[in-house]
């Protein structure tokens, strides 16, 4: 097999200046300089730095070579973190191999484009079966977590301040809180079929609609969810079965 078609380490080399980008592949080198080269080209790619100097210097001045051919995928990451531990390479912008978005920032249109975007999971109803599959696997990884790494979660979370600590809120707001404490404020009534629901998941369930839709409708940034319309029901404490 040709050494081009392996996989491994790499380095990029400005032969003007001896600064250099240092890569890895799992797939080939030839297939991996092919996409930086049109990275490059496209004035795209991820190094600001190389693609500065790429474009001042032009693609001539770049020289592609293995520094090691990698049978064991899996030692690729780890023999790469070595290099640019041992090399400290100019053109790279993040020196941590398992940290791809350490030490960079989103672009500003990227970070327009996920301005006051939904999240994937919002309104989306779980089953009892579900939440329960899913409070499993929490616990399961906190059992399994590394014991150094757990005292360090649980020490930073020790004597966490709360909110709300050091501030008093106001007599108003006292009076609200105490207000609401007295009533059932989770009913909701539903203008369309005058039926009260204990709750907004009740209500999501019983006409197949997403729970953060009623949600928005009861903040009012959402005129209806498919058709209905809903508000709070207050029930007073001790009143409701």
């Amino acid at each position: 097999m040709n050494k081009i078609d392996c996989k491994g380490i790499y380095k990029i080399t400005n032969i003007l200046n001896s600064k250099f980008y240092i890569g890895s592949t799992t797939k080939s080198f030839q297939r991996r300089w092919d996409q930086h080269k049109l990275l490059l080209k496209q004035n795209k790619h991820h190094s600001i730095k190389l693609q500065r100097a790429y474009n001042k210097y032009g693609p001539q001045y770049f020289k592609y070579e293995i520094l090691e051919i990698i049978i064991d995928k899996n030692l690729i990451l780890d023999r790469e973190q070595w290099y640019l531990d041992n090399l400290t390479p100019y053109y790279n912008i993040c020196k941590d191999v398992y940290s791809f978005m350490k030490h960079r920032k989103h672009s500003k249109k990227s970070l327009i484009k996920m301005k006051g975007k939904r999240p994937w999971n919002k309104g989306i109803l779980r089953t009892d079966e579900e939440k329960s599959l899913m409070s499993e696997r929490r616990r399961e990884a906190y059992k399994n977590m590394d014991p150094i790494k757990k005292e360090q979660w649980r020490q930073k979370h020790i004597g966490k301040p709360g909110a709300m600590k050091g501030k008093h809120h106001s007599e108003e707001i006292k009076q609200k809180i105490s207000f609401r404490q007295s009533f059932h404020s989770d009913c909701v009534l539903c203008l369309n079929n005058n039926i009260i629901y204990p709750s907004q998941l009740c209500a999501a369930k019983a006409l197949n609609i997403r729970q953060g839709h009623i949600c928005e409708n009861l903040k009012g940034t959402r005129p209806h969810v498919k058709g209905f319309q809903f508000e709070y029901y207050a029930v007073e404490v001790g009143t409701r079965e």
